[in-house]
């Protein structure tokens, strides 16, 4: 019986005592609920079983520039828990710092294998293998980050960082259907040299998708690269000449396309409409409200001509109920180079379909020419426009000489 007794009483003890640790464990843990805690080096021993607090603490450690200290921590917590990826990460970084490279490429390794299609170490895991040089990591995770958006502008710079600059070395890294969005890059840092050959990589392979295709050749015409964009446009759309004419299509407002931009006050409005139309199935409709006198010039298009040559311009208009002195007109100016000025009659009141023509000469090195619809001002008491203009069936030729 008494010996009964003493084992009850120290199996009731031991529960005490491991209740007592567990409740002290488990107010610990519940107190390491973020990266943002910031634990003393007292808290090292009391907190030694711990992987997140040891974690904690050699952040801190590599955040006071103490790698040795920080490496401890950072084997301690993973040593307590294997699948610690940032922990191990964490490591490999201050192994690094410490000069030991091949330490930190094995743990790079490690986390790799078990973590190929997890996405959310791949930035850290990608930034240790571009310090370590580790190529066969560094390609891949480059290729899976730019295929899923993730990091994109800082992961293609970082390619090309790792390239040096070298734009063919760094297409060769990247996968087939990781060139356009390179490709978009470049477009952005303007790197002109670059982006042409990248698109010529993308070309190779077949036709490229219509968004790059609108894109780089916007890219273009918009630095005024109008040769090379108006041979690119004129392959893979057929266009020559007027884009989009008798606007059938969707107007993309990108490239040799027309552009145009709508007033949030709704000023103006600009739409294709189906009626009425004056051929096809579509013609442009501006409506003016009649609440402003407005200085209009939001609609144009970009048109890639000859120097030198003399062309006309033929557009068809309908008008309805336009008021005041100052009525819209087309106006051609020259896109990259000055000299050139010419406009239609103004178009005012009501009138059916109407045939308009202007004849232009674009002045010597002028590659482009920019055709407008504007309306000017009025100096009018009555100067509020109102009213609408529906335009169809642009045609551009170029006259004989």
């Amino acid at each position: 019986m008494m010996i009964q007794a003493v084992k009850k009483i120290a199996i009731t003890l031991l529960i005490i005592l491991l209740t007592g640790w567990l409740l002290h464990y488990t107010w610990q843990k519940r107190s390491l609920s973020g990266n943002n805690l910031i634990l003393s080096d007292s808290d090292a021993g009391t907190m030694k079983f711990l992987p997140k607090a040891q974690y904690l603490l050699g952040l801190k450690a590599w955040s006071d520039s103490d790698a040795a200290s920080a490496s401890a921590y950072f084997r301690q917590a993973v040593s307590q828990d294997v699948c610690y990826i940032d922990a191990w990460l964490k490591l490999a970084e201050t192994e690094n710092a410490l000069g030991n490279s091949e330490k930190a490429k094995e743990i790079v390794w490690f986390t790799y294998h078990r973590t190929k299609q997890v996405r959310r170490w791949k930035w850290p895991e990608t930034l240790l293998a571009y310090e370590l040089r580790m190529e066969e990591i560094f390609v891949h995770n480059i290729n899976y980050l730019v295929q899923r958006g993730i990091h994109l502008h800082d992961a293609l710079q970082l390619a090309d960082a790792y390239t040096e600059y070298k734009t063919a070395r760094t297409i060769g890294m990247l996968d087939t259907e990781n060139l356009a969005p390179y490709l978009q890059n470049l477009m952005h840092l303007k790197r002109f040299t670059d982006a042409s050959l990248v698109w010529n990589v993308i070309t190779v392979s077949g036709k490229p998708e219509p968004d790059i295709l609108l894109q780089y050749v916007h890219f273009l015409v918009n630095n005024k690269k109008i040769i090379q964009a108006d041979l690119i446009w004129r392959e893979y759309t057929g266009a020559d000449g007027i884009t989009n004419p008798g606007f059938e299509k969707r107007i993309t407002h990108q490239g040799f396309d027309w552009r145009f931009s709508n007033d949030p006050e709704r000023n103006w409005v600009i739409k294709r409409v189906t009626s009425p139309t004056y051929q096809g199935e579509y013609a442009l409709q501006i409506t003016f409200d009649g609440n402003k006198n407005i200085s209009f010039h939001h609609l144009y298009q970009i048109v890639p001509v000859k120097s030198l040559a003399t062309y006309k311009l033929t557009f068809i208009w309908q008008s309805g109920n336009i008021t005041t002195d100052q009525g819209p007109f087309i106006e051609i100016y020259g896109y990259d180079q000055q000299g050139l000025n010419m406009h239609s009659r103004q178009i005012t009141g009501t009138s059916e379909w109407h045939s308009e023509s202007v004849q232009f000469k674009p002045p010597a090195n002028c590659h482009a020419v920019v055709i407008r619809l504007r309306r000017l001002k009025s100096k009018r008491f009555d100067s509020k426009i109102a009213g609408v203009i529906r335009l169809d069936n642009f045609r551009i030729n170029r006259i004989a000489q």
